[in-house]
């Protein structure tokens, strides 16, 4: 578990990636499981102001009742079309569209069960449940020496990472993009629908999307997921999940 701060010092935990795949990493003790959706994180500062965990304000939110939440409407690429509009969005976010996630006031819409000691393969089995019904997988929240640890239990490993550059493809990528790079390695593939929040579909388009707005991307962050990391340190087949127009620093499970 990782307490940070928004700019004003206002703390919220992080929850760090349980590598469920290695038979030497198990969680201990009595644990609640609950579901990870696939939100965008809305935290009130100290003067109850909604910012994002990179401190930057989020609109259509200030009417909803809550602290530390998950905004969650349909999906992540609705949720962000809908925070990521200056202007008023055409459909407002309701009180149905807020988890909260502070310890005491946890969303009951989340809460799945307890476990003591679960395996590996037990929350492999149960992370893929909730995948199918479309969330992200799971968090688990385990009590130890007085404070409560966010374990997140997904199917890979996800990273945010400062873009640095862009290769052009070749072949039938020839003036599209061939991968992006950044310093923990190059993204070559794409998540199906990485771009659906800018509505844009398909390999093809997604590719030349990028190619042509290259020169403004660099800088921002990118979302991938990767299987591990090399001894050097890099990403092991790192792909494109989507552009973080909400976070400005790079983040790692």
């Amino acid at each position: 578990m990782t307490i940070k701060q928004l700019d004003d010092g206002t703390s919220y935990t992080k929850a760090h990636a349980h590598d469920w795949e290695d038979p030497d990493c198990t969680i201990k003790g009595r644990v609640k499981i609950y579901r990870k959706i696939d939100g965008i994180r809305a935290i009130r500062n100290k003067i109850g102001a909604v910012w994002s965990r990179n401190s930057k304000p989020l609109p259509h939110c200030d009417h909803l009742n809550f602290q530390d939440a998950e905004i969650f409407r349909n999906s992540w690429n609705e949720t962000s079309s809908i925070l990521g509009r200056i202007d008023a969005p055409t459909i407002a976010l309701t009180q149905e569209n807020v988890y909260e996630l502070r310890d005491g006031f946890i969303d009951p819409r989340l809460y799945i069960g307890w476990a003591d000691n679960p395996s590996n393969e037990n929350l492999e089995a149960l992370m893929h449940k909730y995948i199918a019904q479309g969330d992200e997988g799971l968090i688990v929240r385990v009590e130890h020496k007085g404070k409560v640890l966010w374990w997140k239990i997904v199917p890979y490993k996800y990273a945010d990472v400062i873009i640095t550059g862009f290769k052009e493809g070749t072949n039938k990528n020839k003036g599209k993009c061939g991968s992006i790079a950044s310093n923990w390695g190059s993204a070559g593939s794409m998540v199906e629908d990485c771009l659906q929040d800018h509505n844009i579909k398909g390999d093809a388009n997604i590719r030349t999307w990028l190619w042509q707005n290259r020169n403004s991307l660099i800088g921002k962050v990118m979302q991938v997921r990767y299987r591990e990391k090399t001894e050097a340190g890099k990403l092991r087949f790192p792909s494109l999940v989507r552009l973080r127009t909400d976070k400005n620093e790079e983040s790692f499970d």
